[in-house]
């Protein structure tokens, strides 16, 4: 073997050598972070969006620590900065300098009383029923039984289904119209909320007589009052000055044809198909 032939032999050698030696390549890491939960906690800018149910709960000037509040379970706290978004179901419990204490309501039992800080926010299913200084008193009422009633300060919510019976000074009798028997009539209070497939039939000064609709069958016709809510399927067939009369269109055959007034509602599923003076006709297609 000549001296080129040595040289050339070496250096395959040496090549094998160092590809032997070169550690296999791997593949890229994967993340190890943990899919988001309750409580986990995470830095961000000041300035970022804050994503929905999370809070702020530490700030060092440049950057904010964000915890996860979703998942919570009834009376869970957690100590927030102040300017934190507050999550639905939340309420603020006391101020403390430069933070609040939220509490999660979500979970209590009808009838729960609890206490929040004047300017929290006020859940789902909670009224005022005091006001104490810089606190108010929310009592939950979600569950209740139709007819059961309440006191609750003026500008504290009134939960769908529920109306006004009684104005107080500085709060109202609140009455549970919800599972109310059919045709059932209650007198309420001029201003109050008229619950879903309720109509007011009569005004007599400040309070006004509403009937329930609801579970009616097509055909069955009402006298409500100018300013009465038409509930979904009814139309305004006839004006009387003050009042109008309604017709309720559900259960019509394909085909049928209304005459009501201009104006009326139309429901889904029915077209205008001519005009005739101060009235349409209309029909059902779907």
């Amino acid at each position: 073997m000549n001296h080129r032939q040595l040289l050339i032999l070496a250096a395959a050698l040496a090549a094998a050598g160092a590809a032997s030696a070169a550690p296999a390549q791997s593949a890229a890491p994967q993340s190890r972070i943990s899919p988001l939960s309750f409580g986990q906690t995470q830095w961000i800018m000041v300035g970022s969006p804050v994503p929905a149910g999370w809070v702020i709960t530490r700030s060092t000037g440049t950057m904010n620590e964000i915890t996860d509040a979703q998942g919570a379970r009834y009376g869970q706290e957690f100590t927030v900065m102040l300017g934190s978004p507050i999550p639905a179901g939340w309420i603020v419990r006391r101020a403390n300098g430069n933070s609040n204490v939220i509490f999660y309501t979500v979970g209590a039992s009808y009838g729960t009383q609890l206490s929040a800080m004047v300017g929290s926010p006020i859940p789902d299913g909670w009224i005022v029923t005091r006001a104490e200084g810089q606190s108010n008193q929310l009592t939950y009422v979600t569950g209740a039984s139709y007819g059961a009633r309440f006191t609750a300060m003026l500008g504290s919510p009134i939960p769908s289904g529920w109306v006004i019976v009684r104005p107080n000074g500085n709060s109202n009798d609140i009455y549970n119209a919800n599972n109310a028997p059919r045709e059932a009539e209650l007198q309420v209070a001029v201003g109050s909320p008229v619950p879903d497939g309720w109509v007011i039939t009569r005004a007599m000064g400040n309070f006004n007589t509403i009937h329930n609709v609801a579970g009616s069958s097509y055909g069955r016709q009402i006298t409500v009052m100018l300013g009465s809510p038409i509930p979904a399927d009814w139309v305004v067939t006839r004006a009387n000055g003050n009042s109008n009369d309604i017709y309720y269109t559900k259960g019509a055959a394909i085909g049928a044809e209304l005459q009501v007034m201009l104006g009326s509602p139309i429901p889904a599923g029915w077209v205008v198909v001519r005009a005739n003076g101060n009235s349409n006709i209309i029909k059902r297609l779907s």
